[in-house]
């Protein structure tokens, strides 16, 4: 993908325009989520860190070293430690030597930690079935195959298509 290589479509405007709303009520919508996402975890005693490194562990463990972690999550590896220890005292995740490095330790979500993350994951469910109860169907599964082919772009992009669309870049 070469984006300042590629002609602009002929809608341009009306892409631009559409975009720039799109883009403007996705920013909204992800800072209220976060809002109150952040809100709702209090009620689990967790903090947006501590469930960002759960689900990391849960996805690539088990037995997954820390500095995998720092990578799937973007935590500074100071940070990381902290919250694993927060996690480890709640039950949540457990920490094994590291069969071939005594310096280094993995860490494994605990059968607690999972069904925490489960509920958590349901309560989001259902919270998005009450949020979009006056929505048809149809409007749904047109918005989840646009939300879809935008993913597919996104993970085929790499940073430096990214930093080519930067103004004042030679891309």
């Amino acid at each position: 993908m070469t984006p300042t290589n590629l002609p602009d479509p002929p809608d341009i405007d009306a892409r631009r325009a559409i975009v720039t709303d799109l883009k403007r009520t996705m920013d909204a919508l992800v800072w209220k989520s976060l809002q109150v996402g952040i809100e709702a975890l209090k009620s689990y005693d967790l903090t947006l860190p501590q469930v960002i490194a759960l689900q990391a562990i849960i996805q690539t463990g088990p037995n997954v070293d820390m500095g995998t972690i720092v990578e799937a999550t973007g935590l500074p590896a100071s940070t990381l430690t902290s919250v694993a220890d927060r996690l480890l005292q709640r039950g949540l995740i457990q920490r094994t030597p590291h069969p071939s490095d005594r310096r280094r330790v993995q860490v494994s979500a605990t059968e607690t930690g999972k069904a925490m993350k489960a509920e958590m994951d349901q309560h989001d469910i259902e919270a998005f079935i009450w949020l979009t109860r006056d929505i048809e169907i149809a409007q749904l599964e047109g918005f989840h195959r646009a939300l879809q082919l935008l993913q597919v772009k996104v993970d085929a992009a790499t940073l430096q298509d990214f930093e080519k669309l930067r103004p004042g870049s030679s891309g």
